[in-house]
């Protein structure tokens, strides 16, 4: 034990033959040595010690980056609890949106409407083809009931759709009043997946993966512990499978991987900055076929509405 004291490296034990649990190996755990059954295992072990403190030397650098973005958020932890659904703990359409355009990140151009005129004026502005959106805390998968209108491009087909909202609307006996997203319908070839979920012992977890048709053959996702910095988040995007596809093809511009990276940060310093966050989940993400153009188009927040983090204090 003093020999493995006056040792600056890591040191264990190989136990090579039997050993009374009791008798021995009690010994060694006291003087902090782990012990393992054979030098392959003993070798693993090292290997992914020296990984993981690599790693924890690289997030000490990070976490004192000034090259992540800082954001000012509209509302308290407190509030985004208590605003919430008290069963699943969904936050609302609206109020994710309102987050995210204060936090920086790109959305495609959209407006929350209680009348048509409301939404014909939005169709005038130009902003064409738009989808029609069903928001109500009743109905958690619009697609489902018919409560997403796509394709809509003059005003005979938004009277239309309207009308159709109006009736789910009333046939699901909704309380609150018919409110509806109306958005730019934008379109890319190539889209993304990211998501932000708290896992235990670890915090913050950052995922993102190819969406769309895409991800029927290119199932693999990418995770990070959050903190990192846009160097580690390009690192993630490298890892991607055909993570060439970033870079342009068949007519298809390459990526504009400075707003990507801002992006990934842009939603992990959200996701952070509120401790009651479960998960949060950006699906999809299109990129513009020129790839200089990137659009959040449906996101989705949950939160532990028995947050036992016990930090309810406005993030800073």
């Amino acid at each position: 034990k003093p020999l493995f004291q006056r040792n600056p490296l890591p040191a264990g034990v190989v136990l090579l033959q039997e050993w009374d649990a009791d008798a021995g190996i009690s010994v060694f755990h006291d003087g902090n040595l782990p012990v393992f059954p054979s030098p392959e295992v003993a070798a693993q072990a090292f290997h992914q010690a020296e990984k993981y403190y690599a790693w924890r030397k690289t997030v000490e650098v990070q976490t004192q980056s000034p090259s992540r973005p800082s954001l000012s958020l509209p509302v308290s932890n407190e509030t985004l609890v208590r605003d919430a659904d008290p069963r699943s703990g969904v936050v609302a359409p609206e109020r994710v949106l309102d987050l995210f355009l204060h936090a920086g990140l790109p959305l495609a151009p959209y407006q929350i409407v209680t009348h048509l005129a409301e939404a014909q004026a939005f169709l005038a502005e130009g902003h064409t083809p738009v989808v029609l959106k069903l928001l109500a805390r009743e109905i958690s998968h619009k697609s489902d009931v018919g409560g997403v209108q796509l394709n809509i491009d003059t005003p005979q087909k938004l009277q239309a759709a309207w009308e159709h909202l109006a009736r789910i609307h009333r046939e699901h006996r909704i309380s609150s009043p018919l409110k509806v997203l109306i958005q730019q319908q934008v379109t890319g070839q190539r889209e993304m997946i990211l998501g932000l979920q708290r896992e235990p012992g670890f915090g913050p977890v950052m995922m993102i993966g190819w969406g769309g048709i895409l991800v029927e053959v290119l199932r693999q996702v990418v995770f990070r512990v959050w903190p990192f910095t846009a160097a580690e988040a390009m690192r993630m995007v490298e890892e991607l499978p055909a993570a060439e596809l970033l870079q342009g093809l068949r007519g298809m511009g390459s990526v504009a991987m400075d707003k990507l990276m801002d992006i990934i940060l842009r939603m992990g310093e959200l996701g952070a900055a509120y401790p009651s966050v479960a998960s949060l989940e950006v699906n999809p993400l299109i990129i513009s076929d020129d790839g200089q153009h990137l659009w959040i188009v449906d996101a989705r927040m949950v939160v532990h509405t028995n947050d036992a983090s016990g930090n309810n204090e406005s993030p800073s």
